[in-house]
């Protein structure tokens, strides 16, 4: 069987939306998802597993489906931005966003549930101390990297507000951006 073609990425960042577009996306029967995990890591921090490992995370992939993946690891990631577009130049890259502030705060309060900061840490510290916070509130910087990489073409970028105000005006977004028939009712955030 041939190596199946990559055709979009959900690049993130962290707490914009991302596990709503893969619980929803999981269902669809146009698209293949990794099957078992929401992230593979493959394209930031597994890559040397090569290709055959990747798509060992699918289940089977069938002929007319969209193979994607969502990954806000991915987003703020060089490595992983240089890589997919090696490996698929034409890959469609998904990128949400959301209010800056209240992603931050978002993902410093997902952070200190899962313990990868303490629980009596400030925010200001915890931005000292860990660069994932700071570094993947950078818009800018890291969607200017996969516009240059991917071309503006290929580069779609959606808000995280627009799903909290309306769950089906969002997955019509989605569907669009990535040229799926849409194939059920949106799912509440």
């Amino acid at each position: 069987m041939p190596t199946p073609q990559l055709d979009f990425v959900a690049v993130g960042p962290f707490k914009t939306g991302t596990s709503w577009i893969h619980n929803y996306l999981a269902d669809y029967q146009q698209v293949a998802l990794p099957a078992k995990v929401k992230e593979t890591f493959f394209f930031d921090r597994e890559f040397d597993q090569g290709e055959d490992w990747y798509y060992s995370h699918f289940a089977q992939i069938e002929k007319h489906q969209k193979v994607g993946e969502i990954a806000p690891s991915y987003f703020s990631s060089a490595e992983a931005c240089a890589r997919i577009h090696q490996l698929y130049p034409n890959c469609k890259i998904i990128v949400t966003f959301r209010e800056p502030v209240a992603r931050l705060l978002s993902f410093f309060q997902h952070m200190q549930q899962r313990g990868e900061v303490e629980p009596k840490i400030t925010l200001t510290e915890a931005i000292e101390q860990c660069q994932t916070l700071p570094d993947s509130g950078q818009y800018y910087f890291h969607l200017s990297r996969w516009i240059d990489t991917f071309g503006s073409d290929n580069v779609e970028v959606i808000f995280f507000e627009e799903l909290a105000k309306s769950p089906s005006d969002f997955s019509l977004t989605l569907c669009n951006k990535l040229g799926l028939e849409v194939e059920s009712t949106a799912k509440d955030i």
